[in-house]
Order: structure tokens, then C-alpha cells, then sequence
């Protein structure tokens, strides 16, 4: 026999998964007629939460995620390819729109080698990641920075990459994410732990 949940329009907010195997296939869900219904594993944040900062010349919004009763936002992770797939860490939407991690460059990527001077503007902190074509141009992967030398101009990975890093190829290109100072563009956020 077939069962219909129906729901009135809204946001429906989940914490935890839930599974619909075939044992409910006779399970019919949806949405009211011409009502949007939104099924949601996010958590709203009250706008009272938001306060206004700066990060070097840029005016930002920070917001408490603690405050709000968000305690666990995820890890960032190695990922690419070959990497074994797991789940993404915690995003940031505003008004349904999806925001990205602060990165450098904002656009594209830049070619292995020598460090920009821009590192050195860097704070270090324990979540900085790096993510590239290290090796072959169809590879892609995701390190944490473990340090950064500013005398030196290096970056120091927490691990190894699963290819190498190589700098003789066009599509040897890599980019940081995660950086504070970096967070220079609307729809950018910096995830401090």
C-alpha cells in the first residue's frame, strides 16, 4: 500500500541523516501543491550574531559559530583524486547562495616554483590547505600547510602529495584556501577554529 507525506511549505531543518531504502518504496514525499518545501542540514544563524570586523583593508562579517550552537562545521580534508571519498566539510550559504573558503589567487591558479612574496603576508594558522596539479594535469589534490618560512619562501605540507610535486609543466599550478588575509572578495569566508 502506498503512504504519501505531504509538507506544507518551509524549511525543514535536519541534524543527523536519515536513510529511505527499499524497504519504503511505496513511500511517495512532497511538497504541497504550489507550496516550496526545503529539506535543510543547515542551521540558521541569527543576524544579532553577525558583527563587523576587518581583515587587513577589507571590512568582513564575523559570526561566532559556537554562539550560534554550531560545534561541529566539519573538517577540511585532503581530497582529489585517488583520494578516498568521504564527507565534505561544513559549508557556508548566505540567502541560498553558497559562499567559498578564502583563497589565493581569487581566480585560477599559479604555476609551481618560486613562493610569491604574497605568503609573506600570511599569519600561519593550523588550517591553511594548498590544492593543485602537483604532478600530472588530470591529478588533482588538497595538503595542509604545516609551515610556512617566510625568510625562505617555502611551504611545508603536512604530508605528501600521492604524485610528487613537480614544477616543469604548464599545468603544474596550485593555490592556497583557508587563509585569512585572503578573505578580499564578497562570498569569501575564513573558517578559524
Amino acid at each position: 500500500q502506498q503512504i504519501k507525506i505531504i509538507f506544507r511549505k518551509g524549511t525543514y531543518y535536519f541534524d543527523k541523516g536519515f536513510l529511505i531504502d527499499q524497504s519504503l518504496s511505496n513511500l511517495i514525499i512532497t511538497a504541497y501543491p504550489e507550496e516550496s518545501v526545503i529539506f535543510s542540514g543547515g542551521k540558521p544563524i541569527p543576524v544579532n550574531l553577525i558583527r563587523q570586523s576587518r581583515i587587513g583593508d577589507n571590512e568582513v562579517q564575523v559570526i561566532d559559530l559556537k554562539k550560534a550552537g554550531i560545534h561541529d562545521y566539519g573538517k577540511i580534508k585532503n581530497t582529489g583524486f585517488s583520494r578516498p571519498f568521504s564527507n565534505s566539510w561544513g559549508e557556508f550559504f548566505i540567502n541560498n547562495k553558497p559562499m567559498h573558503l578564502s583563497r589565493w589567487p581569487n581566480k585560477g591558479m599559479i604555476r609551481m616554483g618560486k613562493i610569491s612574496l604574497r605568503v609573506s603576508s600570511w599569519e600561519f594558522t593550523d588550517d591553511m590547505w594548498i590544492s593543485g596539479y602537483f604532478k600530472y594535469g588530470y591529478a588533482d589534490d588538497a595538503l595542509r600547510i604545516a609551515s610556512l618560512n617566510k625568510e625562505k619562501k617555502t611551504i611545508t605540507t603536512a604530508g605528501p602529495t600521492l604524485y610528487g610535486f613537480y614544477s616543469g609543466y604548464a599545468w603544474n599550478k596550485w593555490f592556497a584556501f583557508n587563509i585569512k588575509e585572503e578573505t578580499d572578495e564578497p562570498g569569501e569566508y575564513f573558517l578559524e577554529r
